[in-house]
């Protein structure tokens, strides 16, 4: 017998931005992910993706088991099974971007079993905000790998690496290509990051504003810049003024955050852009000190190339980050050590 249990029950925990439907929920954000635990023998997710194409990955009792890609058309997906009943906490995580698709997690068909006490998020809470460096883009690459979707993974990112390490709940509100005041597509009709940031689900014809007091972050993590100075070096008075903006902006929203602007780990791979990264890391050391603002750091990254792939971090390379940015973020924040 399967007990059919909608998405939104109040016995599954989220942590990320979701929107809530008449069937289940939806998101886009990469690493938003729903948490449950279960006592059951076998255990069904029926999901569809509204836009584009989505992929979770299923994380059993902490370890990755396997991945699921999402569609369009409504699919049913056997998550977890075993000969006998058992206990066991289940994560599904979105790994990919809003731009790869909306994912509607709709119903958890349960056999012979039940959800029991949900999981319990830690108290502390992060977000990062970035590019495609935030979001793990390009992370699981291969000699023979083709550039796509496939190849993002957000649960390696270093953000959520550091929430793992922090023992904090994560939000990472990012999206690849975007920028503060211009993408690296140049395009104005593309949004950027601070048009981007208030929405639930950042892509037509979503239009939901988050609400603000549903997370209250006590840091917030900002690497952007790369792809404002991709391909020219912006005006340099507009970048720093609407940076400027942004921050007051959030101290507005949450006047007890403290807020990490860095330049990212890109920007190294040419004379050129080596350049252009010096001019973004100065100008950001500018912001700091003209706005003297005791609740806003500079924390200096460190480079990463890349590799002959692409010269967005790898996989180790997002894991140097996590362990660079750790003790910087705990001094910050002025939390303990672990």
């Amino acid at each position: 017998m399967k007990n059919i249990i909608d998405c939104n029950n109040a016995k599954i925990t989220v942590m990320g931005r979701i929107l809530r439907l008449d069937e289940g929920i939806a998101f886009s954000y990469p690493g938003v992910s729903i948490s449950f635990n279960v006592q059951a023998k076998n255990v069904e997710l029926v999901a569809k993706c509204a836009v584009g194409k989505g992929r979770i990955d299923v994380i059993i009792n902490n370890t990755l088991s396997k991945q699921l890609v999402i569609a369009k058309t409504p699919r049913t997906f056997r998550i977890f099974s075993a000969k006998h009943k058992q206990n066991v906490k289940i994560e599904l995580l979105n790994r990919g971007e809003s731009w790869h698709g909306v994912i509607n997690l709709i119903s958890l068909l349960i056999q012979d079993g039940e959800l029991i006490e949900p999981p319990q998020l830690p108290d502390r809470k992060l977000i990062f905000i970035g590019d495609s460096i935030v979001t793990g883009a390009l992370m699981e690459r291969h000699p023979n790998a083709k550039k796509g979707p496939q190849l993002a993974n957000a649960y390696q990112s270093f953000g959520m690496q550091l929430g793992r390490l922090l023992k904090a709940q994560v939000h990472l509100i990012g999206f690849g290509g975007r920028g503060l005041i211009q993408g690296s597509n140049m395009l104005a009709s593309e949004a950027q990051l601070p048009e981007i940031f208030p929405l639930t689900i950042p892509v037509p014809p979503y239009t939901q504003k988050w609400p603000v007091d549903a997370y209250i972050p006590e840091g917030i993590f900002i690497c952007l810049g790369t792809n404002d100075f991709y391909i020219n070096t912006p005006d340099l008075s507009i970048f720093k003024r609407t940076y400027a903006l942004g921050v007051k902006h959030l101290l507005n929203l949450y006047p007890d955050v403290q807020i990490m602007i860095s330049e990212g780990p890109m920007l190294c791979d040419t004379s050129e852009n080596e350049v252009k990264k010096r001019i973004l890391i100065q100008s950001l050391k500018d912001l700091v000190d003209e706005l003297k603002e005791p609740q806003l750091d500079y924390l200096a990254c460190i480079n990463c190339k890349g590799d002959n792939f692409d010269p967005h971090p790898t996989l180790a390379q997002h894991t140097q980050l996590a362990r660079h940015f750790m003790p910087l973020i705990q001094q910050s924040l002025r939390w303990p050590e672990n």
